[in-house]
């Protein structure tokens, strides 16, 4: 499976997560182009569904706000990742090493407080993470840091801001293990 397709299914159970959101059938915008559109198929479709979502969250339903920001996010990542993947295919390895160092550094920044002060075996990983030039790990190596960051996210209840926030970027990182596993 090449990169494009992998993204494109990555993006099409977001929309259909989105088409899910029964809530915001009564725009005009988004029955329309849920209607029209069966599946994302190109950027442009992309990007209207981005402005879709975005228009979305204006309405405010609190219920559905964590849904559409995390649709967001990983749709915006995609759209970033295929852009680079289109324009320049020898810029993607870097595009990914840039994706893992935001991750494991907003991970750290968030959470710095508590890395330090506690001594367990997710802190002491999240640490060592943060001290690795990334761009220097083999693809294999960036697949088993991110498999690692996975597995704690799935095992370690204690700091539930921290584990909450992997939870929401676990689509990506599965994207970029995918990813790692093409190029």
């Amino acid at each position: 499976m090449n990169l494009e397709k992998l993204m494109y299914i990555q993006i099409n159970k977001n929309f259909q997560a989105f088409k899910t959101l029964d809530s915001y059938a009564f725009n005009q915008e988004v029955s329309h182009f849920c209607l029209n559109n069966l599946r994302i198929e190109n950027i442009a479709q992309l990007d209207q569904l981005i402005l879709l979502i975005n228009k979305c969250q204006n309405y405010n339903l609190i219920a559905l706000s964590n849904t559409l920001d995390k649709l967001l996010l990983e749709n915006t990542f995609f759209k970033k990742i295929l852009s680079v993947y289109y324009k320049n295919q020898n810029q993607l390895t870097q595009e990914i090493v840039e994706n893992i160092q935001k991750l494991f550094i907003v991970i750290y920044r968030e959470n710095k407080d508590y890395i330090l002060t506690t001594e367990n075996e997710f802190t002491s990983f999240l640490k060592q993470a943060n001290e690795l030039d990334i761009s220097s790990l083999s693809n294999v190596e960036k697949q088993t840091l991110l498999l690692d960051l996975l597995r704690y996210a799935v095992t370690f209840k204690e700091v539930k801001e921290l584990v909450n926030y992997l939870n929401k970027q676990k689509v990506i990182i599965e994207s970029l293990i995918e990813i790692l596993k093409i190029i």
